[in-house]
């Protein structure tokens, strides 16, 4: 399935990007970021297909919890990760498995 170039989490369309890297200038391991002012995604190109797919996963989770939870739910990056990582997961298993064009 061709990725989404953009996404809807609550009232707000986030567009999605494949961005240069760094996308982490401080080498954080950063695989993408969710830009809220600009309501916008943005993933690390040289990223393979499968670790796209879960850093985008994971920046929608950021985001759910930005529009819907006021920033409460996750309480730092390491739920992001398992709430991204699980969210991934459900998806490839129901065959939704995007693909990203470079």
């Amino acid at each position: 399935m061709k990725a989404p170039s953009v996404v809807r989490i609550g009232s707000r369309d986030f567009a999605i990007s494949l961005a240069e890297p760094p996308i982490d200038p401080d080498n954080r391991g950063t695989l993408g970021k969710i830009d809220y002012s600009k309501s916008s995604i943005h993933l690390d190109r040289v990223l393979d297909a499968q670790t796209k797919s879960y850093a985008l996963w994971h920046e929608i989770a950021h985001g759910i919890d930005n529009q819907y939870f006021g920033l409460r739910l996750l309480k730092g990056e390491q739920d992001a990760e398992l709430l991204g990582e699980a969210l991934a997961q459900v998806m490839r298993d129901l065959g939704i498995v995007f693909e990203f064009e470079e």
